[in-house]
């Protein structure tokens, strides 16, 4: 008659994906919306497993809404147009702003709060067409 083996909790790897823009787009110049799906990561630092998170840069708003079970590793998404990093975003929507004519490559990865990468790292991208509005 053995002592009953403690469970092990198994954390999930975090998830992500663009909702949008949606990879192959045709968009108008300006102002291009960014929507994302991020699981198992809690974007921002909080001490509640429940909490409204918002952050603000010049020309990037965020917001997100999430509910997690107090294991849930905290961190960020990085978000990099055309392979130049532009934001840390603690939400999973934002406006890039001045997008300009042409081909475009929007690339997010999660980190940490720490700042280091997941291993493997976990990332997303999306390719657009960004057209002059008439």
């Amino acid at each position: 008659t053995g002592c009953p083996a403690e469970e092990e909790k198994i954390l999930e790897t975090p998830t992500l994906a663009i909702l949008s823009p949606v990879d192959g787009a045709t968009l108008p110049e300006g102002q291009v919306p960014v929507t994302l799906v991020v699981e198992h990561l809690i974007l921002g630092e909080s001490d509640t497993a429940t909490a409204q998170y918002r952050w603000r840069l010049p020309s990037l708003i965020s917001t997100a809404w999430a509910h997690f079970d107090e294991d849930t590793p905290t961190g960020f998404v990085a978000l990099s147009l055309d392979g130049l990093k532009i934001a840390e975003l603690e939400g999973t929507n934002t406006t890039l702003q001045e997008v300009s004519p042409g081909e475009h490559e929007l690339t997010v990865e999660l980190f940490l709060d720490d700042g280091s990468p997941f291993d493997p790292p976990i990332t997303a991208s999306a390719s657009f067409q960004a057209v002059v509005a008439r």
